[in-house]
């Protein structure tokens, strides 16, 4: 075998050898994918068979709160809670992921004066241990969001499980929230009651009390008393109703119905010079009653001269009805301003268990004929009864709405 062929042999026994090895490798590579894909299956069935579809199971989304039993033992009361859920759809890393989260909206009315939602809820996500989750807690406009955030199965990620939005009564979003839909909804309307306080002008505690009444309230202040300015701007930035509280003539003429009254005696310009000075001393003013004026009230010439002015500025006229002789709302008619009449007066008597009883009357009242207006005065009894009776009127059905709300047309 000369050297020429030895190479030649040389060189197809290495071509063999090459093409042996590129095979053996191709064998190694097709076996380790296999192998991978092999084990790519079996978690992803395992995975199917524990959790189908990618769809989460989050019903343990929850903080272990009873949250009407923490409420009253805050000193809230339950008024409303609305539950909507939605599905979320997110990818996890190369997953994608469905559950269905939660949204729940608690209406919450402070039984007292001095509760804050905001200050319960800062302490109980101090006092919650730490669990599986994280709590977020924000203010928003009309009050906190708590949200639950739960770790992602197999991921570093966190999505939201459960979302809690408590909000706390006041007359201001009371007002904001259901006297636009009342137009567009009137067939449906609840009973409504308006709950009137008279004699405002003094600062006092029941004062205070009743301008932090969470519910709104029609308040009747005096003019040149005191506070009767202040009280004014407090009870209006709160979203009570202000009027005045127009003092005028009694029957009894031994009694004095205070400064800015307006007497049978007086002539139209006088009772118009009188009554314009009375609304240019309180702001936020959108009507009038009367304080005493059992005389005034009868006198067709003396409530012409008052409606004339009331035709002028736009107010309406609350008529306190303290004599059956009133002819307030005949005048009401004839000049073309909006009135309202009182049915019912509930703290006559100076107990706490009458006037109760009394606001009772009045819800049945309401209950019964559609609407009511009731009126007590600035007292700490009235004050007292009126947050105590909360529950109630809650529990009732009964709308309590400024005055505003059940004006007649004329």
């Amino acid at each position: 075998m000369n050297g020429l062929e030895r190479r030649r042999r040389a060189s197809r026994t290495r071509g063999l050898w090459i093409l042996g090895s590129v095979a053996l490798a191709l064998f190694i590579m097709a076996g380790l994918l296999y192998l991978v894909q092999w084990s790519s299956l079996k978690a992803e069935n395992a995975h199917t068979k524990e959790n189908p579809g990618g769809a989460l199971d989050l019903s343990p989304g929850e903080i272990g709160i009873d949250w009407v039993e923490f409420w009253e033992a805050a000193g809230f009361i339950v008024a409303s809670r609305d539950v909507s859920v939605t599905e979320h759809v997110e990818r996890v890393g190369e997953r994608v992921l469905t559950w269905e989260h939660s949204f729940e909206e608690w209406l919450l009315v402070p039984s007292e004066a001095g509760l804050s939602v905001g200050g319960v809820l800062a302490q109980l996500v101090a006092d919650l241990p730490p669990g599986g989750g994280r709590l977020l807690l924000e203010r928003d406009g009309e009050g906190y969001v708590l949200g639950l955030l739960l770790k992602a199965p197999g991921a570093e990620q966190y999505i939201p499980g459960h979302t809690w939005r408590f909000v706390e009564a006041s007359p201001m979003l009371m007002r904001a929230r259901h006297e636009a839909p009342a137009l567009a909804m009137e067939g449906s309307l609840p009973p409504l009651l308006a709950v009137v306080v008279d004699d405002w002008g003094y600062d006092s505690t029941a004062a205070r009390q009743l301008i932090n009444y969470p519910l709104p309230l029609t308040v009747a202040i005096l003019p040149y008393l005191p506070a009767s300015t202040q009280l004014a701007v407090s009870a209006a930035e709160k979203g009570h109703d202000v009027i005045l509280h127009q003092p005028m003539e009694p029957l009894d003429g031994t009694l004095d119905p205070g400064p800015g009254a307006i007497y049978l005696d007086m002539d139209g310009e006088e009772i118009a010079a009188q009554l314009m000075a009375n609304l240019h001393h309180l702001p936020w003013v959108v009507g009038i009653n009367n304080h005493m004026g059992s005389r005034a009230t009868s006198d067709e010439q003396v409530m012409e001269h008052v409606f004339s002015i009331l035709q002028d500025t736009g107010l309406f006229f609350l008529d306190s009805y303290t004599i059956n002789t009133s002819i307030a709302g005949q005048v009401a008619q004839n000049s073309g301003v909006p009135y309202a009449v009182n049915d019912l007066f509930i703290d006559n008597l100076n107990e706490e268990d009458y006037i109760m009883e009394q606001i009772r009357q009045g819800l049945s009242l309401a209950q019964r004929r559609g609407s009511a207006i009731i009126i007590g005065h600035v007292r700490a009894r009235t004050a007292s009864a009126l947050w105590r009776m909360l529950p109630e009127i809650i529990a009732s059905g009964v709308r309590l709405v400024p005055v505003t709300a059940l004006l007649q047309a004329p």
